[in-house]
């Protein structure tokens, strides 16, 4: 990052609950998101969390399909998380999750900079009807930082298997130590009221600058939240997409959806679609001038105008933007 040689100094306030939508689409039935903050910084840890209720009632024996998007609609994790104890399979269920070689063969650890590979085996348990079935693979590095996503969908006939064999990138920055393989099966995405067959499947391998060649374990990966809520959490990238992301939470033809917005620095108000761009120019200063004056609730209120978090867009904020003017992201 290109910075003039005097510190800088960005302080906002942490606002502990997000904006929170809730899509009612089937009778009694509630489902909520929400973040523990509105904003996040680059290598910052995201944290999610919601629960779901039906008439009223906390649902303890639920499957929360979760999707989450960058501001360039790309993936950034899909998760299914439980609200207690977690239901049988329905129709489609994961029968194997192995990391493995280009061949097939078990493999749990792969070098910096290479591909890692990975097996799933799902199996439709319905002896009767086809299904159709997406599969996900989100790996998670020791540090929690979500870093590469793989997906299929297929059509599975009635009481078949069906396996599949993808890799996806290590990179070259990465940690050393152990990472995990997130396997989820939706019978849409979630973002698409999508519903997860089953709990997800867990397997763990190494990150290294050597190999090995021996075989890793799979494991359900069950929530640690209280009964009738679920969490997720995990680590933004060293270098994400900027601006807003939006968290979807999905059970059966419900959505709930909430928003959060990364920043590599406050002054970075705006780019060429209202997104953060990473670099503090006079499309920033427009922003700021736009919703000069303003205030939390007002019509031309811009949350992201709000450089310094005082829910007041003011000279403060001018002048944080002109200091930082032309800087640019690394």
């Amino acid at each position: 990052m290109k910075s003039p040689n005097f510190p800088i100094f960005i302080t906002f306030f942490i606002i502990l609950s997000s904006l929170i939508l809730v899509v009612y689409a089937v009778p009694g039935i509630q489902v909520t998101v929400s973040t523990g903050k509105l904003t996040y910084s680059y290598g910052e840890l995201v944290q999610i969390y919601g629960d779901l209720e039906r008439d009223g009632v906390l649902v303890t024996n639920a499957l929360i399909a979760v999707q989450i998007s960058d501001s360039r609609n790309n993936i950034v994790s899909i998760r299914t998380r439980s609200t207690g104890a977690t239901p049988s399979p329905w129709s489609i269920t994961l029968t194997e999750l192995i990391s493995c070689d280009a061949s097939g063969n078990p493999r749990d650890t792969f070098k910096k900079g290479t591909l890692a590979y990975f097996k799933v085996t799902v199996k439709n348990l319905n002896t009767v009807s086809e299904r159709y079935v997406t599969v996900t693979v989100n790996l998670y590095d020791s540090n929690q930082v979500s870093f590469g996503i793989a997906w299929v969908g297929t059509t599975v006939g009635p009481n078949r298997e069906f396996t599949y064999l993808c890799s996806i990138p290590v990179p070259s920055e990465a940690p050393s130590g152990t990472a995990y393989a997130f396997v989820n099966a939706y019978n849409n995405w979630p973002k698409e009221k999508g519903i997860a067959y089953c709990a997800e499947k867990t397997a763990a391998f190494t990150i290294t600058d050597g190999t090995s060649s021996s075989s890793s374990s799979s494991t359900n990966s069950p929530s640690t939240s209280q009964a009738g809520t679920y969490d997720l959490t995990f680590r933004l990238q060293s270098k994400p997409a900027l601006g807003d992301h939006i968290i979807y939470a999905s059970y059966y033809q419900t959505l709930a959806t909430a928003k959060f917005d990364v920043f590599w620095i406050l002054s970075d108000v705006s780019g060429p679609r209202g997104q953060r761009d990473g670099v503090v120019n006079l499309i920033d200063v427009f922003a700021v001038a736009k919703a000069y004056g303003s205030k939390l609730g007002d019509p031309s209120w811009n949350s992201k105008a709000d450089v310094n978090g005082d829910k007041l867009v003011n000279l403060l904020d001018v002048y944080r933007v002109a200091r930082d003017y032309g800087k640019t992201m690394a």
